[in-house]
């Protein structure tokens, strides 16, 4: 249902050498979960790092980010180790609350672009947008 999308991501923002892993792992639905867990505490590892257009714990709140996904407004796809949205179209807006609000790891899958929550930790949580296009990384 996903796959393309799943393909498309691990292609775009993951590093060269855990791409056929992750592949793997997020490309097989009884595997995905475990995939999905890996960006609870392996966020910053598992990323291209040249792909980041924004990063810290403040995402949410900055300006630029704001602006970023009012440009880029189309639905988005929405995994997550919960039970729930497993592949669900939804809103940036209801994405970024979900992400907002849930307790494990969040991946936001847009056209050209992915936001990436950490699992919430003591010292913060891990908060990241990845941009495909060097247009859209220009401003950074």
């Amino acid at each position: 249902m996903y796959r393309d999308e799943i393909q498309a991501f691990v292609e775009t923002f993951l590093r060269r050498e855990k791409r056929d892993r992750m592949r793997y792992l997020l490309g097989n639905p009884r595997k995905r979960r475990a995939g999905l867990d890996r960006f609870c505490h392996e966020t910053m590892d598992l990323i291209d790092r040249e792909k980041i257009l924004l990063e810290g714990a403040d995402l949410e709140r900055r300006d630029e980010f704001r602006r970023f996904l009012a440009a880029h407004g189309a639905p988005v796809i929405v995994f997550s180790p919960d039970a729930y949205p497993e592949g669900e179209r939804m809103s940036v807006r209801d994405a970024l609350a979900f992400a907002l609000t849930g307790l494990d790891a969040v991946l936001i899958l847009g056209e050209g672009y992915a936001v990436i929550f950490g699992e919430p930790m003591k010292g913060g949580r891990d908060k990241v947008l990845l941009a495909a296009e060097k247009g859209d990384r220009a401003d950074r």
